[in-house]
């Protein structure tokens, strides 16, 4: 065994796991926001159902600015889940858009003459565009849990104020 190869190795590998974690996490931000989606419906749906007529004009505001503000959470969980496509990704050949760039042929020619240098280059620009895919997701990820905690409280806040107010 060539001692030589074994760094490479190594660092091939570690590659890969960084691809892989950053899969990983790309999915896993938009499981939570699946998830999320779903609390929100069911928040929105559930002060759908209020009759505000019965409500205070404070009580009504709170309600009703708690719903934009959910409304809101679902619109940066939707920007959460579109797909980002990076400018790497027209131009690498591990991205479907630079591989549909060429003809099968061209394709499975450019993969047969590309050295494992110029593989490598182009394995960590991906992974790059994927860290700047998974950067977006998070913060807005971020803005819309933020907005739906907000949402509930306010509609906590709104049904409770108007219980009292019943009594």
């Amino acid at each position: 065994m060539n001692e030589e190869s074994l760094p490479n190795q190594g660092k091939l590998e570690t590659i890969y796991n960084i691809y892989h974690w950053n899969q990983q996490l790309i999915d896993a931000a938009d499981r939570k926001v699946a998830a999320l989606i779903l609390i929100n419906a069911v928040v929105i749906s559930f002060s759908a159902t209020w009759n505000l007529k019965d409500y205070d004009a404070l009580t009504k505001i709170i309600t009703v600015v708690a719903i934009v503000i959910a409304a809101f959470s679902t619109v940066m969980f939707f920007f959460t889940l579109i797909p980002r496509i990076s400018p790497h990704a027209g131009v690498s050949v591990l991205h479907y858009r630079g591989i549909l760039r060429y003809t099968r042929d061209e394709y499975l020619s450019k993969m047969m003459e590309i050295s494992d240098a110029e593989l490598t280059k182009d394995y960590l620009g991906t992974i790059y565009s994927l860290s700047l895919i998974q950067t977006k997701k998070n913060y807005y990820l971020k803005l819309g849990s933020q907005s739906l905690i907000i949402s509930i409280i306010l509609l906590a806040l709104s049904f409770i104020m108007n219980s009292l107010l019943i009594r």
